[in-house]
C-alpha cells in the first residue's frame, strides 16, 4: 500500500485552507490503515528542509519507525522546478535514511490537473 500524507506545503489558499488542515491533522484513520495494511510505504513532497518538522512530526505521530518505508519526492509544478530541489530533497534522505524517488508524471507528462 502506498500512502501519500499531505504537509503543510499542500495546503490551499482561501476558503478550503482550514478544512484541509483539520482533515490534513486527523492522523487516527492513518494510523489504522497503516495497521490494517504493515507493508505500507509513505511518499511525502516536499519543497525542503522546512518541511521536515511536519513529516517526521507525522511519523512519530502515526508510529512509524522503519525509515526505509517513507520516500521523499521533490516539490514542483514543472520537472525543472522539481529537479531544482531535487539535491536538498536526496540529501534530506540521505540524512535520515529515507528513501528518494523522482515525480516520473512530470518527466513523462509535465505538471498540471490530471496527469
Amino acid at each position: 500500500l502506498s500512502v501519500s500524507p499531505k504537509t503543510a506545503n499542500s495546503d490551499p489558499p482561501g476558503d478550503h485552507r482550514e478544512r484541509h488542515r483539520r482533515l490534513r491533522r486527523d492522523i487516527e484513520p492513518l494510523r489504522r490503515l497503516l495497521r490494517r495494511f504493515p507493508e505500507h510505504q509513505l511518499k511525502f513532497v516536499i519543497e525542503g528542509a522546512d518541511d521536515l518538522p511536519d513529516v517526521l512530526s507525522l511519523l512519530e505521530n502515526v508510529g512509524v519507525v522503519d525509515a526505509s518505508r517513507v520516500l521523499l519526492m521533490a516539490q514542483g509544478r514543472s520537472a525543472a522546478e522539481a529537479a531544482d530541489r531535487a539535491p536538498e530533497v536526496a540529501a534530506l534522505c540521505l540524512e535520515h535514511s529515507f528513501r528518494y524517488t523522482p515525480r516520473l508524471q512530470l518527466d513523462l507528462f509535465g505538471g498540471g490537473r490530471g496527469v
